[in-house]
């Protein structure tokens, strides 16, 4: 009965096995980010966190690792940062969670990125200024800028003006002048440069951990543990309706977007792997139609002597595919009506 439970963990800890013997395991370490994290969304913001904090800790545990601290503020209480060279306590509200999922927003935080132009539109108010695609913007008005986030509060005062910026490209430092709209905006598209990217142009510096067979095998083992134990938590909290993590359930839809744009396949497998051990998960839950339930129903005939009887199988049976494509229609109608709020732009 657990047959294809244990084939679908062994799956999993195989396919995270080879993944790190092909590729290793690449990683920002979060001790790297010097000048703290970029609160690309409005609700970083609203929970307390500001550009530049330096995450030192969420309840009590330090984020190793950059994608550590994403992965915890979602089950996380109180934020640990360091501000301004002292530590500051933020509190995360309990519906934080489901104010996240009702955003829908693909990052709420990121390393600070410098300011590079990637494209100046045709439509741009600095379409005919010397600035170019690839220009890093170092400095506006005197001003040094060191990120692209530190851009942005100095808008205000620069509305319809015309003024001098400081661009630095392959053959040395500019200045060019440019005006910003009435609106306070530059009309240009900022590059939001890739971890890859980050590593190309030595922003941060990526931790790399390289396996041999013998090594891939323990670590594919820790690596399928780690990534069950977070679907777990998050299992967790769709029952406790006060984070709103409910309405973040999703169907097909939902699991396809796991899977990056571009074809990658070290993408591809990490997933296929998640997606294994998601299926263990499932089928071992006590839900009668599912293996878990037909263990159920057999451990209670071992300890009591006793078989079920058939009707009450039978009705089991019949309650468990009622949850379980209830639970169906519910997650791919929450696809459906994210299709739809997409569709007409909300």
């Amino acid at each position: 009965m657990l047959g294809g439970v244990f084939v679908n963990l062994i799956l999993g800890i195989i396919i995270y096995s080879f993944v790190l013997l092909t590729w290793g395991e690449k990683y920002l370490p979060n001790e790297n980010l010097n000048d703290g994290i970029w609160c690309i969304d409005s609700l970083a913001m609203e929970i307390g966190l500001r550009d530049g904090d330096k995450i030192l800790s969420i309840d009590d545990k330090y984020p190793e690792r950059y994608s550590d601290i994403l992965e915890e503020l979602i089950f996380g209480r109180k934020v640990t940062v360091l501000r301004d060279g002292k530590e500051t306590i933020i509190n995360i509200p309990e519906d934080f969670v489901g104010k996240m999922v009702e955003k829908r927003k693909g990052m709420l935080l990121y390393p600070r990125v410098p300011f590079i132009v990637l494209e100046i539109p045709d439509t741009s108010i600095n379409a005919d200024s010397e600035l170019r695609p690839k220009d890093r913007v170092i400095g506006i008005e005197n001003i040094p800028i060191k990120y692209y986030d530190e851009y942005k509060p100095i808008t205000d005062t620069l509305k319809g003006k015309e003024i001098t910026i400081d661009v630095l490209r392959e053959d040395g430092e500019k200045s060019i002048k440019v005006r910003f709209s009435e609106k306070g905006e530059f009309e240009i598209i900022a590059a939001i440069l890739s971890m890859s990217e980050m590593e190309k142009l030595d922003i941060y510096e990526f931790n790399t951990e390289r396996y041999n067979f013998i090594e891939a095998v323990p670590a594919g083992l820790i690596k399928a543990k780690e990534k069950l134990g977070f679907y777990i938590r998050q299992f967790k909290l769709i029952f406790d309706f006060k984070t709103g993590a409910y309405k973040g359930l999703g169907g097909f839809g939902a699991i396809g977007g796991l899977f990056p744009p571009r074809w990658e396949w070290q993408a591809f497998w990490e997933i296929t792997a998640f997606l294994s051990l998601i299926l263990a998960f499932m089928n071992i839950l006590p839900i009668p139609a599912l293996d878990g339930g037909h263990v159920m129903f057999l451990l209670y005939e071992i300890i009591t002597g006793r078989k079920p009887g058939d009707k009450f199988l039978e009705y089991a049976q019949i309650i468990g595919m009622i949850l379980l494509l209830s639970l169906l229609l519910y997650a791919n109608g929450n696809d459906i009506v994210r299709w739809i709020e997409k569709l007409v732009g909300k």
